[in-house]
């Protein structure tokens, strides 16, 4: 009993400690759901680098996911305060010579690449020349980017012959605002033919394994 007591006391306090507290701020009920969405999360998360429970620094692609959703939000609704906040994040995370917190290109991972799709707002926005660096580091990944037989990409270099159909939205816009339109062509139309296909988990095809969140289809 004292062990379990113990360890429900460790979990909370651990929770306490990385949960920020909830702001007694209210959002306004008469706002549309995107911006009462937004607002909440804002407050929910001071910092814009805490989004998606993180307790310290990572570039991850629910930031980018979420702080590009909230650009949308700013682009129709218009509030800085929601542009200030997406801004924040990749002011912290991007360096003065485009490096980037956390992100290793070798890793060859396309969830990296979805972190920095809102840097092309950013930069059109601040003309801050880290950002153009930024992305500039960002697409030479691409130029190593594991590939299968037929040249699609592997989704990370630690699934080998993967193609992740969520790797079409992390990376295909990425190729298509740099006007490299080349990649993205030829992955859509090896992806698009073999959906619906599935495979075991325990098989492996060279020529490339379509997956679907998680869910692994082979052709």
């Amino acid at each position: 009993m004292r062990r379990t007591l113990a360890s429900v006391l460790f979990i909370l306090l651990t929770l306490a400690a990385i949960i920020p507290p909830m702001s007694a701020q209210q959002v306004d009920k008469k706002l549309p759901w995107s911006v009462r969405m937004t607002q909440s999360e804002m407050i929910r998360w001071p910092e814009s680098w805490q989004l998606d429970f993180q307790p310290k620094l990572k570039w991850d692609y629910c930031h980018g996911l979420e702080l590009g959703a909230m650009l949308d939000v700013y682009d129709t609704y218009g509030d800085k305060k929601i542009r200030d906040y997406a801004i924040a994040y990749a002011d912290t995370m991007v360096h003065a010579d485009g490096t980037i917190t956390a992100y290793k290109l070798t890793d060859y991972s396309l969830d990296r690449i979805n972190s920095g799709k809102i840097l092309f707002r950013i930069y059109e926005q601040t003309k801050d020349p880290k950002y153009k660096k930024a992305l500039d580091l960002l697409y030479s990944q691409f130029e190593g980017q594991p590939r299968n037989d037929d040249g699609g990409f592997w989704h990370k270099k630690i699934y080998p012959h993967q193609m992740w159909l969520d790797g079409l939205y992390m990376g295909a816009p990425a190729i298509l605002t740099t006007r490299k339109t080349d990649f993205t062509v030829m992955r859509v139309m090896l992806v698009a033919p073999n959906v619906g296909r599935i495979r075991s988990r325990g098989s492996r095809s060279t020529a490339g394994d379509v997956l679907w969140g998680g869910m692994p289809w082979r052709w």
